[in-house]
């Protein structure tokens, strides 16, 4: 499933998590750190438990038909199959957008792997085929990304930039020109 890349603000809005195992915790402490307005239903604590509780409503009980209603997103990551599939009808129905952790391809949209550096964000994402991988991506990506914040910040006060001045401004911060060559190296 191809998609269109986007930055969805969801701050100050009811997203739903059903299920708290691994995979709908790690959606949760996205979602929390995005300021969401966050419930998550399942009957067992969330593992691993996100970082910042107090925003988190949690209701210990099983999914039932109505729980995503006012969502402005809902994530789907319980083990049972026919708990998903009610879940994500539901949901479509009260037209929330759905992530479906079991099969990504019948949801509406996906997480992708995120890297931050200031203002900046990099997302990666491998239409749903291997999250291992995009992150794997993002990490080698991570790893070039010294002065991103900084140069973000100067690009902001500096508006509008030309993309000869940013790669001037970053090779002088840095020493890296932006085709990745270090300044004075030799080929």
């Amino acid at each position: 499933m191809s998609g269109l890349p986007v930055v969805l603000d969801v701050e100050g809005r009811l997203c739903v998590v059903i299920g708290g195992g691994r995979a709908g915790s790690l959606k949760a402490q996205a979602l929390v750190a995005a300021g969401a307005d966050l419930r998550v239903i399942d009957p067992g604590p969330l593992d691993p438990a996100p970082l910042d509780h107090a925003r988190i409503d949690h209701r210990r009980r099983r999914s039932r038909a109505g729980d995503g209603d006012g969502a402005f997103l809902v994530v789907i990551a319980t083990d049972d199959e026919a708990v998903n599939e009610a879940a994500a009808a539901d949901a479509e129905r009260q037209g929330a957008l759905v992530l479906r952790a079991d099969l990504p391809e019948r949801g509406s949209v996906r997480f992708p792997a995120v890297l931050r550096a200031g203002r900046v964000t990099v997302a990666i994402d491998t239409d749903g085929a291997s999250p291992t991988l995009a992150a794997w991506l993002r990490d080698r990506i991570a790893d070039r990304s010294q002065g991103w914040a900084e140069l973000a910040d100067w690009a902001t006060a500096n508006r509008p930039v030309t993309t000869e001045q940013l790669a001037r401004h970053h090779e002088n911060m840095t020493g890296e020109n932006l085709a990745g060559e270090r300044a004075g190296a030799e080929s």
